[in-house]
């Protein structure tokens, strides 16, 4: 199968964070009818010394506060992962911060707010459970408290990748080896729980020949579920191994009971991938993710009515050469507000670099604005996704991974969670996205003082991708998983 071509540094771990940029914005819709000078607008850059901070997710609380779903991954050699909440204010200051976990590598992939106002928080644990790796569920109370927390799966690696509070519980979605027909490609999982994250039924999807993990989840009016996932097809070159031809999206609608009403799969492409969707008020879904065209990955949404029909799909190029969409959400106008990557030349290493990008859409699909988010000397790293949310001023909330890496010759990198709260138009302050470099450099002195007198490195200059399923399979974008093995 063609890789996704592309020119720039994505060959790195799963690391690296948040910084400064400057970046233009272009604006197709003229003046705003909000007031974006009411609006609140920050940068935060989040980053230990000696660890990657990963954010996976943010929501906003019903008294304005936001909560960033990090992992924070101990550095080389360790590599073991926390699952951590941030606490931010309207401004942007830290109120509480909490972490979850043992000794072993725990992941996040979503978080929610529940009616109680406490969160739920999706992922997987190799701390807890049984097997090589288990589906993990967490509730907190509305300061990060944990209150419980559930494990599911069985001898092999089960991971949850996106989970919603229903009428009466959670669903939750994601993949399982431990069920599949090969213990070594992943299918489709999605399980049902109580209030308490008791099991009340869980559903795998995959048949022989297909590898498939979910990543949205959604209690329909009716009191089913829609789903949303990657479906790759395979061959069987030798034995014990699985190669990927091509992957398509594909969508599932379940009754309450899980049992499967329809499933339809999208095909532009050689490779068509979801990383991100959204319910509409008309009962139907929007997708966010990529296709590929001349063998680079282009952002592409596309909207399905509530029987799985598309009603319009669009591609968002801007003239470069890859651009991704991760994450989607309808907004109080109707429109939506649309997360993704786009490459563009670094002013200081004269590279293609990712960067964290907005687009504002009207209700027709017409571009309003669009705002890239560069930052000089490093880039938005695309092995976790970026995610936007509508705030409740107008603005909006971007979060990602930052990795900032120019003087890594000298062996020195610093990789974590940034946040950009915008205003409606998506501005943000500039000033505050350019400290994120002198924090970079601030660290480099440190780092540099360090190392003349105690003769030790903080941070490895080559940084290892991590080879287990959980990485392998909810990839590098530049590169899509191709190959399954028994070795794996």
């Amino acid at each position: 199968m063609k890789r996704i071509k592309r020119l720039h540094l994505l060959a790195i771990s799963f690391l690296i964070i948040g910084t400064s940029l400057g970046g233009s914005i272009t604006s197709l819709a003229g003046e705003s009818k909000s007031h974006p000078c009411c609006e609140e607008k920050w940068v935060k850059f989040i980053h230990v010394e000696g660890k990657i901070e990963e954010c996976h997710d943010v929501i906003q609380t019903g008294n304005g506060d936001y909560v960033l779903l990090i992992h924070s991954v101990n550095n080389y050699p360790d590599w073991c992962g926390d699952i951590r909440l941030v606490c931010l204010d309207r401004e942007g200051s830290i109120k509480w911060d909490r972490t979850y976990g043992r000794e072993k590598a725990d992941i996040p992939w979503e978080i929610e707010q529940t009616h109680d106002g406490g969160f739920i928080i999706a992922g997987g644990t190799k701390s807890y459970g049984s097997g090589d790796g288990d589906a993990w569920l967490i509730k907190t109370d509305e300061n990060g408290v944990e209150e419980w927390n559930k494990t599911y799966g069985g001898r092999y690696e089960d991971l949850a990748l996106c989970v919603c509070q229903t009428e009466d519980g959670y669903i939750l979605a994601g993949y399982t080896l431990s069920f599949s027909w090969e213990h070594y490609v992943p299918i489709g999982w999605v399980i049902k729980t109580d209030k308490n994250g008791n099991e009340m039924w869980n559903r795998t999807f995959g048949k022989r020949g297909n590898a498939l993990h979910f990543r949205w989840v959604y209690q329909s009016k009716d009191g089913g579920y829609f789903i949303v996932g990657n479906l790759a097809r395979l061959t069987h070159p030798n034995p014990n191994e699985w190669d990927i031809t091509n992957v398509d999206i594909c969508l599932i609608k379940l009754d309450g009971e899980g049992n499967e009403v329809w499933n339809k799969t999208l095909d532009y492409s050689e490779i068509d991938w979801v990383d991100g969707a959204t319910s509409t008020i008309d009962g139907g879904i929007v997708i966010a993710g990529y296709t590929e065209e001349y063998s680079y990955p282009v952002m592409c949404i596309i909207k399905v009515d509530g029987d799985g029909n598309v009603e319009w799909k669009k591609t968002f190029k801007e003239g470069v050469h890859a651009t991704w969409g991760f994450s989607v959400q309808q907004t109080m106008d109707g429109g939506f507000i649309v997360a993704g990557a786009k490459e563009e030349f670094d002013i200081l290493t004269s590279l293609p670099m990712s960067y964290g990008w907005l687009i504002k859409l009207d209700k027709d699909m017409n571009e309003e604005w669009n705002h890239s988010y560069n930052v000089i000397g490093g880039f938005w790293n695309l092995i976790a996704p970026f995610r936007v949310k509508q705030t409740s001023d107008g603005g909006y909330i971007l979060v990602g991974t930052l990795d900032m890496m120019f003087l890594e010759d000298l062996g020195f990198r610093m990789i974590g969670a940034i946040a950009v709260k915008t205003d409606s138009i998506g501005r943000t302050k500039d000033f505050q996205l350019k400290l994120c470099t002198f924090t970079y450099l601030y660290g480099f002195v440190k780092w540099f003082a360090h190392k003349l007198f105690h003769g030790r490195h903080s941070y490895k200059k080559s940084m290892p991708l991590q080879s287990h399923t959980w990485y392998s399979l909810i990839p590098d974008r530049s590169m899509l998983p191709i190959h399954f093995s028994a070795m794996n």
